[in-house]
């Protein structure tokens, strides 16, 4: 009795077997097709990094290899043992010596918005200078030179 419901059922598994054979190849398919457009995908990644890395870094890498270090080196500790000979002490009683109402009554007289657009300059460059230094610092230590 058991074999003739395994014989009546036996068209039905079959079908159910082959529909969900015709799904699994479906499923196969486009997984196989998302695969390969994601492989694509990172072949295109892969060239626009190395056309950025060959137009864009390389350039910047060879201009820094030509940088004579020990120019640049001789250059920061002049600027800085000159920094260390300043007299700290000596320019702070210079501007406590400073008389404010004669610089209250120049300032006054003076164009004050040029004069705020040349301490604006003035202080980018300082702060541009304190940069390059410190950048050059850390190249040097970087490189062993310091």
């Amino acid at each position: 009795m058991s074999q003739n419901k395994w014989d009546e059922s036996r068209p039905n598994n079959l079908e159910k077997l082959s529909r969900e054979l015709k799904i699994t190849r479906i499923l196969c398919l486009i997984t196989s097709l998302m695969t390969a457009f994601l492989m694509a995908g990172g072949l295109f990644l892969y060239i626009q990094t190395k056309e950025f890395i060959s137009t864009t870094l390389l350039p910047v890498a060879e201009q820094a290899a030509h940088v004579d270090i020990e120019a640049l080196n001789t250059a920061v500790r002049q600027i800085d043992s000159s920094l260390e000979q300043v007299d700290w002490a000596q320019v702070s009683d210079t501007l406590g010596k400073l008389n404010v109402d004669a610089l209250n009554i120049a300032i006054e007289n003076l164009d004050t918005r040029e004069l705020s657009r040349t301490l604006a300059n003035l202080n980018a460059a300082v702060d541009t200078l304190q940069k390059a230094k410190e950048a050059l610092d850390s190249l040097l230590s970087r490189l062993g030179l310091k």
